[in-house]
């Protein structure tokens, strides 16, 4: 078992790595900012990545503060599932419309997750996670600014 601070360290390289590594991408290399992630210009959305111990998935949140707000965004991406099917073809698309983070804060997700024999604690299996991670945010972008542009 890793200490905090060791725990913290493997963190700070494993995104360090995940940085290092979209940089060899050359789409990825050449942007300023690698992802959208919060800046999504669509109040109440963020695009995350959600690493965890033995899986990883890259999410679209919707949290936004008013309820029926953040379940008519989410309906509307929703409605947009052939985008996500056809992006993500033989992977699992997971819509939750309640989902409760670990603060407690109810929030809507849709995501895509890998979650093979893969250890976050292994630092060989983190091309795993990389090649997952940047693959399929750039999908979920593309999908994200398409579903976008109907809502305006």
């Amino acid at each position: 078992m890793y200490k905090r601070d060791e725990l913290k360290q493997l963190k700070t390289d494993f995104w360090n790595g995940f940085a290092d590594y979209c940089n060899t991408i050359p789409r990825l290399a050449q942007r300023k900012q690698k992802f959208m992630l919060y800046n999504t210009r669509l109040k109440g959305t963020e695009l995350k990545f959600d690493v965890q111990r033995h899986e990883v998935a890259v999410v679209l949140e919707i949290n936004h503060t008013d309820y029926e707000r953040r379940i008519e965004l989410f309906e509307h991406f929703k409605a947009c599932r052939l985008l996500f099917e056809e992006a993500f073809e033989a992977m699992e698309v997971v819509y939750e419309p309640f989902y409760r983070l670990e603060t407690g804060k109810d929030v809507c997700r849709i995501y895509i997750r890998l979650s093979e024999e893969m250890d976050f604690h292994r630092r060989e299996d983190w091309q795993k996670f990389y090649t997952f991670m940047a693959r399929n945010m750039m999908r979920l972008e593309r999908i994200f600014n398409q579903a976008k542009q109907a809502l305006e």
